[in-house]
């Protein structure tokens, strides 16, 4: 999806997809995660952005399901520390 949708409605907040569930390997790495979450910054302000799997986890295995949201809390926890550690 184009994120450029979000320009068109400032003050809401959006979720994000930034976890490819379509295929159970590989798991992406931290960097892959943190450069889909950085693509949205362009469109909205960090505050509005809630980072999510691309969609529902029920038909992947818990140890993988479990690794891609520890990636994904890895690659939010880098984002968030380049935001806003910079002073």
């Amino acid at each position: 999806m184009d994120l450029a949708i979000l320009d068109s409605v400032p003050g809401k907040a959006f979720i994000v997809g930034v976890i490819d569930l379509s295929d159970e390997s590989p798991i992406e790495d931290r960097d892959t995660v943190a450069a889909r979450i950085r693509s949205a910054l362009p469109h909205a302000a960090a505050e509005r952005i809630l980072v999510a799997p691309d969609c529902g986890m029920k038909y992947l295995d818990r140890a993988t399901a479990f690794a891609k949201l520890c990636v994904m809390v890895e690659a939010a926890q880098l984002v968030r520390a380049e935001i806003y550690d910079r002073g």
